[in-house]
């Protein structure tokens, strides 16, 4: 199962400093792994009006996924009530497609890569962080 966590500020500034392209938000994850770094992905929303209703959609940004470590992330526990429905999420067809992000990102071949982080250039910068 997915889960949701809030990411040390340090290390987000951290990451920041190389990467302007990291969003500080609530990530999901384990998203994908490669050598056994773990990346965790952004959540970001819509917000849907009708005249009956407010929905709001998260959507998971692969494209800004980054690698962490468990020590710089705290877990957002999530219940299921009545004003906060979590739909099955095929955990799965996301790791496939992060991989499939990452790869055509250190090939080259995404032709949006510039909205990607440099995935390869995180992973040397994520071994030598050292939290305070």
């Amino acid at each position: 199962m997915l889960k949701f966590y809030v990411v040390d500020k340090n290390y987000i500034n951290y990451l920041k400093q190389y990467d302007q392209r990291i969003i500080n938000k609530v990530v999901c994850g384990i998203v994908f792994t490669n050598n056994e770094i773990n990346y965790y992905a952004p959540i970001s929303h819509d917000v849907y009006k009708s005249s009956y209703d407010i929905s709001i959609f998260a959507k998971i940004n692969l494209s800004r996924m980054f690698p962490a470590e468990q020590a710089v992330l705290t877990e957002i526990p999530i219940k299921d009530d009545s004003d906060f429905r979590i739909y099955q999420i095929n955990e799965k067809d996301i790791k496939r497609q992060a991989e499939k992000i990452y790869m055509m990102i250190q090939y080259n071949r995404h032709r949006n890569k510039d909205l990607c982080c440099n995935f390869q250039f995180l992973e040397s910068i994520y071994r030598n962080y050292q939290q305070n």
